[in-house]
């Protein structure tokens, strides 16, 4: 798959659209819709609230910012070689690779700029509070899970494949007989 395929370009676009896309809800909401330190805007279930992460996911690592950073590094040059030699041309797939690489970069755009990750987005579940995270963190999760379908449903296209019958002359696994 050449970097100017289809897929690269659905790759970039869907990366550079979510890491917009997060660091304008980040201004958005920090800059100019939070004038406390949380909106209740569903009381009991949803708010919104300004935290700060200075560590990876649910705070590890915090106040190892350079460790942290590098990580972010790393995870993104990860993504673009994962994709560049693994993906097919599937737009799910990219779009899901793309996600991933976008939400790290919108992230690490935080960390270089603040120190921290602004995370804003807060529920609560019948006294349960997950940890608050941000668009960048979603489009990171729904991004894996669309890799994750795409190799699901790659792997239920190739068992289809292979439950092909075999002929008279081969053995099941590929083998010919003499």
């Amino acid at each position: 798959m050449g970097r100017a395929s289809p897929a690269w370009r659905w790759f970039w676009i869907w990366a550079g659209g979510v890491m917009a896309a997060d660091q304008a809800a980040k201004w958005t909401i920090y800059e100019n819709l939070l004038s406390s330190r949380e909106t209740v805007l569903i009381p009991g279930f949803f708010s919104l609230m300004r935290a700060r992460n200075s560590g990876v996911v649910w705070g590890l690592f915090a106040g190892r910012p350079v460790l942290v950073v590098a990580a972010g590094v790393v995870a993104a040059v990860v993504v673009v070689v994962l994709f560049g030699r693994y993906a097919g041309s599937s737009r799910l797939e990219a779009a899901g690779w793309g996600m991933i690489l976008g939400g790290a970069a919108g992230n690490l755009i935080d960390r270089g700029i603040y120190g921290y990750v602004r995370d804003f987005l807060d529920f609560r579940i019948a006294g349960w509070h997950w940890p608050t995270f941000n668009i960048a963190d979603t489009c990171i999760t729904i991004g894996a899970l669309f890799v994750i379908l795409q190799y699901v449903l790659g792997a239920q296209a190739a068992g289809q494949v292979s439950k092909a019958p075999v002929g008279e002359n081969q053995h099941k696994n590929g083998s010919k007989m003499k």
